[in-house]
C-alpha cells in the first residue's frame, strides 16, 4: 500500500462514523482505503477498512461511495457482498497472531470493518532496515503466522495476499500479526481487473494468475515461503511466470548453505515449488518439515521428451534420410599397410611419452582435487557446527530472556504479557512438557487473578479476588476519634489468595440456605426493613458460621468468616488514611451508610454526620460507591462478624493474616460500624465485641473463600 498523507479520495480528518473519529490515512490501494479511527465509546484506537475499488467507484460530494458508471453497478454490489462475507468469516477468529474484527457496517454506500490497531512496524520495513534474518529471529516470526494461518484454513478460508507490508511486527513485545486478508480484492479483480493487479509479484504463486487456478492452503503457504526466502536472502523470488520453464530461481538452500538448519531451508525449497501438487498441501504438513519432524519429499526428476529425427531438407523437398554405398578402390590396401605401420610407431611413442605422463598428471590432480573437496567439506561443516552452536546459544538465551519476562509479568499479574511471552517461547520449540507447566501456570492465574468476581453457585455471594500485601494494623495515636483498643499498630502481611464478598450476605442469600433444610432452619425477622438483597440482619456469631458450612458443602470450596486482620486489610484496600475514602465524614453519604441526617429525623440525639443519604434503616446492598478493591458497605449499613476472639488490645496479635484463637472467645470482634454508627465509629480502625450468641438488628456479616495457592 502506498502511504501518503491524505489522498485526494479518502474521507476527511476528523469525520464521524458513528462512534468513529477518522484520525488519518493508515493506507490505501486499488480496492480500499485504511484508517486509524478512535472509538469514542471504548476510549482507543481502531483500524478502519473501507471497501472503495478505485478502477471502478469513486467517492462522490456527500462522501458516499458509488460506481462509476452503471456499467459497473453489478460488479460493485458484487464486490461488496464478497467485503462483507470476508468480514464475517474474519469476525469468527480470535487469535492474537490475526488481526482481530471487531464489527462491520454499512454507510455512505459501501461498507465498512473495524479492526484492532496493531501498533508496530511492517516485517516489509523491517527487512529494510535488517535486511536479513537469521533462523531463529525468522522462526519467531514465521512459526506465530503459521498457527494463525492454521486457524484460517481450518475456517476454508484462504489469506490470498500474503508478503511483508501485510505482516505487523508489534512494537511492545516483536510479536507478528497478519493483516489485510485479500479473499475480497482477488473475487472482484478476478471480474473486472487485469490479474496482475490483484497479486503481487513475487509472493503470488503460479495458480492465481488465472481465475481457473486450483487455489488452497498451498497458496498461502508459497506466498508465506516467499516471505521467508526474501528474510534469509534480502531479494523478492521471482515472479511465478518467470518460473514455468528454465527456472532461474537458486535455492534457498544453496544461497544459504551453512547459514540455518539443512532441514529448516529443505521445507523452504520445497513450499516454493511452482507446481501447487508439488508443495506442501496444508500448515501441519509444512510445520512438521520445518521443524525436522518429517523429511522432504526428494525432487520428481521428469526425463527429457525424446523426437523422432529430423528429416533431411533438399532443393526439391524434404526427403527421408538415404543410405550411400561405399565404393571400393585399388589402393585400400596400399593406404591399410602405410596406416599400420604409422600405428605401431606412433602407438609406441604415444604411450611413453604422451600418455603416461598424462595419466600421472591427471591422477595428481584428481588427488589434489579431491583433497580440496575433503577440506571444503571439513570447513563447512566446522561453520555449520560452529553456526549451530551460535544458534542454540542464542536460543538458550532468548529462551532464559523469555522465561525471566514471563516470570516477572506473572508477579506483576500481567498475564497478556505473559501469554505473549509463552508464544515467544513457543517458537523457540520448547520442551512440550515445560511449555504446558507454564501454560498451566498462566491458565490458574489468570483464574485467580486479582480482581476477579465471580459466583460458585447461582445462590451464592458474589466474591471478588483481592490482591496480595502488607499494611500497618490499628490506627496512629494522632488519629481523630481514636480509640484505646486500635493499637499497637503493627504490620501485617497476607501472602495468600483469598476472595471476600463483594456485599455484606443478604436475605436472600441466608433463605437460600434455610430453603435446603440448613442454618438450623433460622429466619431472622427483617423488622419491617425488607429482605431480598438487603443485608441479612439479628444472626448471632454460629449462625454465620452455620451458613460458611453450608455454602463449603454445597460448592466444594472452603468458605469460612473473615479474620480481624483481613477484615481491616479488605476495608482499607490500600489506604492509610481513616476511612477508605479519607479522613473527612462529610463524604459518608456517599460511601456508607451510617447515623445521618435522614436518621436525625428520627433519633434527634444522635451524633450524626452532616450528610443525608435518606436512609434511616438498612440500604440494599451496592447503593453506595465500592473501595479500591470493589467491596460495598465496608463501613456502615451492618456489623461484621469476624473469626477472632476478643482481647483489648493487639499486643500479641498474629502479623501473618490468621485468626486470633486466643482471649476472651465467649465474645467475638465485630467490625465496620452500622446504620445507627455516628461518625467516629464509622472508621477503618474501629474494633467492637459481642457475646457470639448476641443477635441484634444492627448486626450481620460478610463471607471469605479461600483460593488454592498457585
Amino acid at each position: 500500500m502506498n502511504n501518503p498523507q491524505h489522498p485526494l479520495n479518502a474521507l476527511p480528518q476528523g469525520h464521524r462514523l458513528q462512534e468513529y473519529e477518522l484520525v488519518r490515512v493508515l493506507g490505501f490501494g486499488g480496492f480500499g482505503m485504511t484508517y486509524l479511527g478512535f472509538d469514542h465509546n471504548l476510549d482507543k484506537g481502531v483500524a478502519i477498512k473501507e471497501y472503495l475499488p478505485a478502477d471502478i467507484a469513486t467517492r462522490t460530494a456527500d462522501n458516499s461511495v458509488a460506481p462509476q458508471a452503471s456499467r459497473f453497478r453489478h460488479d460493485f454490489d458484487w464486490g461488496l457482498e464478497r467485503f462483507l462475507d470476508e468480514a464475517r468469516t474474519l469476525a469468527r477468529f480470535d487469535h492474537r497472531h490475526l488481526v482481530k474484527v471487531f464489527r462491520f457496517f454499512e454507510a455512505h454506500g459501501t461498507a465498512y470493518i473495524v479492526m484492532e490497531y496493531a501498533e508496530g512496524e511492517t516485517l516489509s520495513a523491517f527487512l529494510q532496515r535488517k535486511r536479513t534474518l537469521d533462523e531463529a529471529e525468522l522462526k519467531a516470526i514465521l512459526y506465530p503466522v503459521l498457527d494463525g494461518l492454521e486457524v484460517v484454513h481450518g475456517a476454508d478460508f484462504l489469506h490470498r495476499d500474503i508478503k511483508p507490508g501485510n505482516i505487523i511486527i508489534r512494537g511492545e513485545d516483536n510479536s507478528p500479526v497478519l493483516l489485510d486478508f485479500g479473499a475480497a480484492r482477488q473475487a472482484i479483480g478476478a471480474r473486472s481487473r487485469s490479474v496482475t493487479s490483484i497479486i503481487t509479484p513475487g509472493y503470488a504463486p503460479i495458480e492465481q494468475y488465472s481465475s481457473r487456478g486450483e487455489q488452497g492452503p498451498w497458496t498461502d503457504i508459497y506466498a508465506l515461503e516467499a516471505v521467508c526466502y526474501h528474510a534469509l536472502t534480502g531479494e523478492t523470488p521471482y515472479d511465478a511466470t518467470d518460473r514455468v520453464r528454465n527456472d532461474p530461481l537458486v535455492l534457498v538452500s544453496e544461497r544459504c548453505a551453512g547459514q540455518a538448519s539443512e532441514e529448516f531451508l529443505a521445507a523452504i525449497d520445497w513450499s516454493l515449488k511452482v507446481d501447487e501438487g508439488d508443495r506442501p498441501q496444508c500448515v501441519a504438513e509444512w510445520r512438521d518439515a520445518l521443524r525436522g519432524k518429517r523429511p522432504v519429499p526428494p525432487p520428481v526428476v521428469k526425463p527429457p521428451k525424446r523426437g523422432p529425427l529430423p528429416p533431411r531438407r533438399t532443393g526439391s523437398g524434404i526427403q527421408p534420410p538415404v543410405r550411400r554405398k561405399k565404393k571400393r578402390s585399388g589402393a585400400v590396401f596400399a593406404t591399410f599397410l602405410c596406416g599400420f605401420a604409422l600405428l605401431i610407431g606412433g602407438g609406441y611413442y604415444y604411450y611413453e611419452y604422451i600418455l603416461f605422463p598424462e595419466q600421472r598428471r591427471q591422477e595428481k590432480q584428481r588427488a589434489l582435487l579431491a583433497a580440496e573437496k575433503a577440506e571444503r567439506r571439513r570447513q563447512e561443516a566446522e561453520r555449520a557446527r560452529l553456526a549451530e552452536e551460535e544458534a542454540e546459544r542464542l536460543r538458550q538465551s532468548k529462551l532464559a530472556e523469555y522465561e525471566g519476562k514471563f516470570v516477572e509479568s506473572m508477579g506483576r499479574e500481567e498475564f497478556h504479557t505473559a501469554g505473549r511471552y509463552v508464544d515467544s517461547l513457543r517458537a523457540l520449540d520448547v520442551d512440550s512438557s515445560e511449555l504446558s507447566e507454564l501454560t498451566g501456570r498462566l491458565s490458574k492465574a489468570r483464574e485467580h487473578a486479582t480482581g476477579r468476581v465471580f459466583r460458585d453457585c447461582a445462590e451464592c455471594p458474589r466474591m471478588v479476588i483481592v490482591p496480595l500485601g502488607s499494611f500497618m494494623m490499628g490506627s496512629p495515636g494522632s488519629e481523630k476519634g481514636r480509640y484505646e483498643d486500635e493499637g499497637p499498630r503493627h504490620r501485617v502481611r497476607i501472602d495468600y489468595r483469598f476472595a471476600v464478598g463483594v456485599y455484606e450476605v443478604t436475605f436472600a442469600e441466608w433463605d437460600a440456605c434455610t430453603n435446603a433444610g440448613s442454618c438450623g432452619g433460622y429466619r431472622p425477622k427483617d423488622g419491617g426493613w425488607g429482605r431480598g438483597n438487603r443485608p441479612v440482619i439479628s444472626v448471632n456469631w454460629d449462625d454465620a458460621q452455620s451458613y460458611v458450612r453450608w455454602l463449603s458443602q454445597e460448592t466444594g470450596e472452603e468458605y469460612r468468616l473473615l479474620s480481624e486482620s483481613e477484615w481491616e486489610f479488605v476495608a482499607r484496600a490500600g489506604t492509610t488514611t481513616s476511612r477508605y475514602w479519607g479522613d473527612s465524614s462529610m463524604d459518608q453519604c456517599r460511601y456508607g451508610n451510617g447515623a445521618d441526617l435522614a436518621a436525625k429525623q428520627h433519633q434527634s440525639s444522635w451524633t450524626v454526620a452532616s450528610c443525608d443519604d435518606g436512609y434511616y434503616r438498612t440500604s440494599p446492598v451496592g447503593t453506595y460507591v465500592a473501595n479500591r478493591y470493589g467491596l460495598y458497605d465496608a463501613l456502615g449499613n451492618v456489623w461484621e462478624w469476624v473469626a477472632d476472639c476478643w482481647n483489648d488490645s493487639y499486643a500479641g496479635a498474629p502479623a501473618d493474616g490468621s485468626a486470633w484463637e486466643r482471649g476472651d472467645c465467649s465474645k467475638r470482634v465485630l467490625r465496620g460500624g452500622s446504620l445507627n454508627g455516628r461518625p467516629r465509629v464509622l472508621r477503618s480502625a474501629v474494633r467492637y465485641r459481642n457475646s457470639s450468641g448476641s443477635r441484634y438488628f444492627y448486626i450481620g456479616f460478610r463471607v471469605a473463600r479461600t483460593i488454592e495457592n498457585q
